[in-house]
């Protein structure tokens, strides 16, 4: 079996749950004599997909027919599946809703082999198997699904329309299990992680302090164990701003947060339906930035309707703020959304749009370059807990406390998932070089 997964942190954290029910769902069937299912095992290729960017949606689109050409089974689960069955069903594949948890209905399919578009509606919801763990050094735990908000420009909507959180204390129970397993990294994550708890009387906040509470009574603390936050919207943030920073710093947490802007225009924001102003992120981001933390945002550039001012005014953002990160995106039109419509009607051509993410990415990296400098001169002496090895270029890769991207010349395989003290020389972009401290 191929698996493919696309798309957030959450949706890899789906993938992960459909793969281990399909193992077990295989193995059933593998117990039931049914001697054809080794043969399709082979042929079986799994996509889960993501439907934000059109180029994206391209892609997967480009590698269903590849894997069709092959003579595989192909099976597709996640947004686009979910968005946009017709696309899937083109190509002649199965799509699969969200709610895969029914092994009876699965095994009809495998068995079968046959085309079939299943919605949500078409499986049970079987809301505690989403929390598992996977045994592995990062965990990806999702705190919620779904959205809160009606962004016009959406089309993650269309395919998870429902919200729901887990409870608190289950999250917790988690995160304990994972930690005594020796897991190293944990991403809380979900469509909108600021939004957590609203339909069940908790908040992110009493989430962080439930953590902290069981981070606080162990008597021997790991210090290769971290918890990054996932990506909230301002939306739900301004009421809890001041204490959830305070937590964060208590407790095994990145200092990090992830506060997506997507325009410095208020008429924009407007037409995207964000539930913001510039103003109320400017009052978020600014806080975030003096505790210390690690700012990271996203900003869609040539939004239908923008004008020459509209994008001055996020280029005038950066002189506001600090900003870490940003994740600059080039309008793309998700049919059946608002957006898509406006689009129609008051379309900037491509010309014009990649001039302005051009012009965007210039702004941000000359501001990048001071900022990182400033880190360099405050943070020479790091912890770093290696994740990952570039074979290419014979690199050990990690984060720091802040999140920051740590690359270092060094070919001890070993060392990934250790916590090294290293000594940063200098960076370029996002990236910072090191060298391991010898002792």
């Amino acid at each position: 079996m191929q698996f493919f997964n696309f798309g957030c942190s959450a949706n890899q954290k789906e993938g992960e749950v459909f793969k281990t029910i399909l193992e077990e769902t295989i193995k059933e069937l593998e117990e039931e004599n049914f001697e054809e299912i080794s043969l399709l095992e082979d042929k079986l290729v799994v996509i889960n997909s993501c439907t934000v960017k059109g180029p994206t949606e391209n892609k997967i689109l480009d590698l269903i027919k590849k894997e069709k050409e092959k003579g595989n089974f192909v099976l597709v689960l996640g947004c686009l599946a979910l968005a946009y069955p017709e696309k899937v069903k083109e190509l002649k594949v199965s799509a699969i809703g969200e709610n895969f948890l029914d092994k009876e209905r699965l095994k009809q399919i495998l068995l079968n082999k046959s085309v079939e578009i299943l919605t949500n509606k078409d499986f049970k919801d079987i809301k505690r198997k989403r929390l598992t763990l996977t045994g592995k050094e990062r965990e990806i735990i999702e705190i919620n699904r779904g959205c809160l908000g009606n962004c016009s420009f959406c089309a993650t909507k269309l395919a998870i329309p429902g919200f729901y959180s887990y409870k608190s204390d289950k999250i917790v129970n988690l995160i304990k299990e994972a930690y005594k397993r020796g897991t190293k990294e944990i991403y809380l994550t979900s469509q909108d992680t600021g939004a957590y708890g609203l339909d069940n009387k908790e908040n992110l906040l009493i989430l962080i302090k439930k953590i902290n509470e069981w981070w606080s009574s162990l008597e021997n603390k790991r210090e290769d164990f971290f918890i990054r936050v996932g990506m909230m919207n301002p939306n739900f943030l301004k009421k809890i701003i001041d204490p959830l920073l305070e937590e964060i710093k208590k407790g095994p947490f990145y200092r990090f947060i992830h506060l997506p802007v997507q325009s410095g225009s208020n008429f924009i924001l407007k037409k995207m339906n964000r539930g913001y102003s510039v103003e109320d992120w400017l009052y978020l981001a600014k806080k975030i930035k003096k505790e210390g933390f690690t700012l990271a945002t996203d900003i869609i550039v040539a939004y239908p309707g923008e004008k020459e001012e509209d994008f001055k005014e996020t280029l005038n953002l950066l002189d506001e703020v600090d900003i870490d990160v940003i994740n600059i995106s080039r309008f793309w039109p998700r049919p059946r959304t608002k957006a898509y419509e406006e689009w129609k009607k008051e379309r900037i051509n491509d010309l014009e749009s990649k001039r302005r993410a051009k012009l965007l990415k210039q702004k941000f990296e000359e501001r990048l370059k001071e900022i990182n400098k400033e880190y360099l001169e405050k943070n020479r002496d790091e912890k770093v807990l290696i994740n990952e090895y570039d074979e290419n270029y014979k690199t050990l890769k990690g984060k720091d406390l802040y999140y920051k991207q740590i690359v270092i010349k060094e070919e001890d395989k070993g060392l990934i998932w250790k916590l090294v003290n290293v000594e940063l020389l200098g960076f370029e972009y996002n990236t910072f070089f090191a060298k391991i401290k010898l002792n």
